[in-house]
This record gives C-alpha cells, sequence and structure tokens, in this order.
C-alpha cells in the first residue's frame, strides 16, 4: 500500500522529499529558505505582475553627449594639407585684390594728356625722312611726359605741327622731353624711334633685338646730358648714337653686312675683311664716312685687306 506525500498546507502542493519549504507557494514556518532562494514563486494560476511604469525623466539631467567625429589628431599629413589648403586660398584672395588694387591705382594716376600736346610729342619723334611709317605713342606715355615737364616746355611741345618745327626748341627742352620718356616708358619710345630711323640698315645692323638695345641707350644716353648743354644738339646726338651702337652692336658683324649689302663682297670675305679692320675703323667712323677723309681711310683699309680675304 503506498502512502501519499504529505502536502503543503498552505496550497495543498505536494512536498517533495528534498524540500525544506514549500517551493510552489514558498511557505517556510521553520525559517529553512536562504535569502538567495527568496524569489517569487507564482502560485498556480495566478496572474503575472503588473510591469513597472518608466520612470520619469529627469528635467535637471544634463543633455545626452554627443560623438563627435573622430579627429585628426593621428593624422598629421591630413591637417597640414588643411592648412595648406586655407593658407593658398588667402594668399591668392589677397593676390587678386592687391592686383585690383594696384591696377585701378596705376590708372586713376596716369594722366590724360590734352590733344596738342599729344600731337607735339608725335611730331617731335617723327622724321622727315620719305616713306616712314607713321608715329603711334604708347598710349600711356604722352600723359605720363606732359606731367613731367614745365609749364613752359608743355606749351612749346604742344605749339609743334611737323618734325622739323622741333629743331627750333631749345636744348634744355629736348633734353627734358627725352628725360621724362626714359622715366615713362624707355622700351615702348625705343620701338617707336626704331621704326622710324633708317641708318640701321646702312650701317648693317638687321637684328631687332641689337635696334632696339641701340633704340634705349640712345634715349638714355641724351636724357644724361648736363643741363648745361646749348647750342646744336647734333654733336652730343651723335656721340650718343655712337656709345649706343658700341654698346649693343659687335663692330664687325655690322661692319661685314655693310660691306655684303653695300658693296657686293661675299659674305665669307666680307666676314674676313671685317675682322681684319676691327682695329683700323671705328664706329665713329662709319658714322662720319660721308667725308672725304674718314672714306678715302674706310677705301683704302679695305683694299690692303681684300687680297688676304680672297
Amino acid at each position: 500500500m503506498t502512502t501519499a506525500p504529505p502536502a503543503c498546507p498552505r496550497c495543498r502542493v505536494p512536498v517533495q522529499p528534498d524540500w525544506d519549504w514549500c517551493h510552489s507557494c514558498g511557505f517556510d514556518p521553520d525559517g529553512l529558505r536562504a535569502p538567495d532562494d527568496a524569489a517569487a514563486v507564482r502560485l498556480p494560476g495566478s496572474a503575472a505582475p503588473p510591469p513597472r511604469p518608466p520612470a520619469p525623466p529627469d528635467l535637471l539631467a544634463p543633455p545626452p553627449r554627443r560623438e563627435l567625429p573622430p579627429s585628426d589628431e593621428g593624422h598629421p599629413v591630413g591637417t597640414l594639407v588643411k592648412v595648406l589648403a586655407v593658407v593658398v586660398v588667402a594668399v591668392v584672395a589677397v593676390g587678386a585684390v592687391g592686383y585690383l588694387v594696384m591696377r585701378n591705382s596705376d590708372e586713376k594716376s596716369t594722366p590724360t594728356a590734352t590733344p596738342a600736346f599729344s600731337a607735339g610729342l608725335t611730331a617731335f619723334f617723327s622724321t622727315t625722312r620719305a616713306g616712314a611709317s607713321p608715329v603711334v605713342l604708347p598710349e600711356d606715355l604722352p600723359g605720363c611726359v606732359q606731367q613731367k615737364l614745365t609749364v613752359g616746355e608743355v606749351a612749346d611741345i604742344s605749339g609743334l605741327q611737323r618734325p622739323a618745327d622741333a629743331d627750333r626748341l631749345a636744348d634744355q627742352t629736348g633734353i627734358d622731353v627725352y628725360r621724362a620718356v626714359r622715366d615713362c616708358d624707355l622700351a615702348g619710345a625705343a620701338e617707336v624711334l626704331t621704326a622710324q630711323e633708317d641708318f640701321f640698315s646702312k650701317l648693317g645692323v638687321a637684328d631687332l633685338a641689337q635696334q632696339q638695345c641701340v633704340m634705349e641707350h640712345f634715349i638714355s644716353g641724351i636724357a644724361a646730358l648736363p643741363d648745361s648743354t646749348t647750342g646744336s644738339m647734333d654733336i652730343p646726338t651723335r656721340r650718343a648714337l655712337e656709345s649706343s651702337f658700341k654698346g649693343c652692336v659687335p663692330f664687325a658683324e655690322a661692319f661685314a653686312s655693310t660691306l655684303h649689302v653695300s658693296n657686293g663682297i661675299p659674305t665669307d670675305a666680307a666676314t674676313c675683311i671685317a675682322d681684319r679692320l676691327g682695329d683700323v675703323i671705328t664706329w665713329s667712323d662709319l658714322f662720319n664716312d660721308g667725308s672725304p677723309p674718314i672714306k678715302a681711310k674706310i677705301e683704302a683699309a679695305i683694299r690692303q685687306a681684300v687680297p688676304a680675304c680672297r
């Protein structure tokens, strides 16, 4: 005959042999249940406990911390590139602004010449040579030159109607004009004079760079004349021109070209003669070859050099 196990007096659940307290309802009359076994036990058929309501928000709590994007601390190259990019943009911006400011300043600082002065300065640089091209001065040159001359000199230049009128100008006025031209636009004025003169072909100078060099030196030479220069400018002008050729054009090269073009001597023979006469004939002789003594000297020197250069 089998005996039924004892039941819990509270919930009437059969008590197992190894239970010291009711594992069904937690009934523990002897206090044998350990603290770790204090979890609530649910009676059969009882409802689950209601969920705990959410805690109200803490209005005094600090706002949640935002996660920052990763920094470039560990990437010095990336940081450097960014810094350089900012610097380059800043430099370009400053440079562009500076250029615009300087350009506007230059435009405002360049005065406009009166029509009469522009016409007179054009006549001053023109030549009476037949077939010469009309003088076209650089756009800003007349205004700059007019600003540098005295009131009387401006009036004298404004009164010029034709190239021959410049012969009546005072030497000091002519020198001051060349000084102003040198300071305003030396290269531009030299280009104008180069196109007006015809002595380059006569002296065997066909290279444009050499012609420009001669004219720039010539303008500077006239501008360097002392204020005390009086009388005719023919001698100072010739000397300034001779000095310019001497400083810009090798004599033997130009003389060989002259012998070839003017005298019909073959290029090789002309070069040989010019090299042999380098210590006998000078630039001064070529500028004065119209005088009988100089002309005879040149012809005699050529005759002596020809036999050795055939």
